[in-house]
C-alpha cells in the first residue's frame, strides 16, 4: 500500500523524470542531440501519465471525485501516447509544480537552482495562464494532426475531453479562453463578412460566451 509520502516521492520522481526528458526534446529545436531522438516518445508520456495517476491515487475509493477531476483526462490523454509537441503546456505546469517542491524541500532549497524556482513560484499564476493558452492554442493544431494522420483519432478524442472539463471546473482555463476570445475578437472585424459570422456562430454554438463572459462579469 502506497502512503503518502511515498506517493509523494513518486510523483517528485515522476515529474523530474518527464521534465528532464521533455528538456532534452525542447533542447533538439535548438541544438542537434542524436541521442534525444533515440528516446522512446511512450518513455516521456509514461513518466507524466505516472505524475498524474499518483494525484489520483488517494481519491481511489472515490469515483465521482475521480471522474470530475481533470487529473483524469490527463491520465487518459497521455495513456494515448500523443506527439511530443502537444506536451507543451504540460510541461510548464510541471516545471511550476516541482518548483514549489523545491522551495520546501530542506535539502533541495539550499542548492543554487532553488532562487529559480523561488522566481517561478512567485509567478506562479502568470505562468500557469501562459500554459492554459497554450493548450488552448493547440486545439486546432490537434485535430490537424489527426486529420492528416500525424496523430491518432483517440488523441483527439482525449484531448478534447481534457478541454471540455477543464473549461467546465477550472475558472483559470475559462479566463485564458476569455484571453484568446479578446483577441479573435479585435482582429475579427478585419476578416470577410462569412468569415465573421461563422467565427460568431461557433462562439454561439460552443456556448462559449455564456461560459466565459460571465466570468468576466463577476470579476469586475
Amino acid at each position: 500500500m502506497l502512503t503518502s509520502l511515498s506517493i509523494k516521492d513518486l510523483w517528485v520522481t515522476s515529474n523530474a523524470t518527464f521534465i528532464a526528458l521533455y528538456s532534452l526534446y525542447v533542447s533538439s529545436w535548438i541544438i542537434r542531440l542524436p541521442f534525444a531522438v533515440g528516446v522512446p516518445r511512450i518513455m516521456t508520456n509514461m513518466s507524466v501519465a505516472t505524475a498524474y495517476f499518483l494525484t489520483l491515487y488517494p481519491q481511489k475509493h472515490n469515483l465521482d471525485l475521480i471522474l470530475e477531476n481533470t487529473n483524469t483526462f490527463c491520465l487518459l490523454f497521455f495513456l494515448t501516447n500523443p506527439p511530443l509537441l502537444y506536451m507543451l503546456p504540460f510541461y510548464i505546469s510541471s516545471i511550476v509544480n516541482i518548483s514549489s517542491v523545491v522551495i520546501t524541500h530542506p535539502k533541495l532549497k539550499r542548492y543554487g537552482f532553488a532562487s529559480y524556482c523561488h522566481g517561478i513560484n512567485k509567478n506562479r499564476e502568470s505562468i500557469i495562464m501562459i500554459s492554459y493558452i497554450i493548450e488552448l492554442c493547440m486545439i486546432p493544431l490537434v485535430v490537424l494532426f489527426s486529420v492528416l494522420g500525424y496523430s491518432s483519432f483517440f488523441n483527439m478524442v482525449s484531448y478534447g475531453l481534457l478541454i471540455r472539463m477543464s473549461l467546465k471546473i477550472d475558472m483559470m482555463m475559462r479566463r485564458a479562453l476569455l484571453i484568446i476570445l479578446q483577441v479573435i475578437d479585435s482582429k475579427i472585424v478585419n476578416l470577410p463578412k462569412d468569415w465573421q459570422k461563422l467565427y460568431m456562430d461557433l462562439k454561439d454554438y460552443m456556448q462559449v460566451k455564456h461560459m466565459v463572459v460571465s466570468e468576466e462579469v463577476k470579476d469586475k
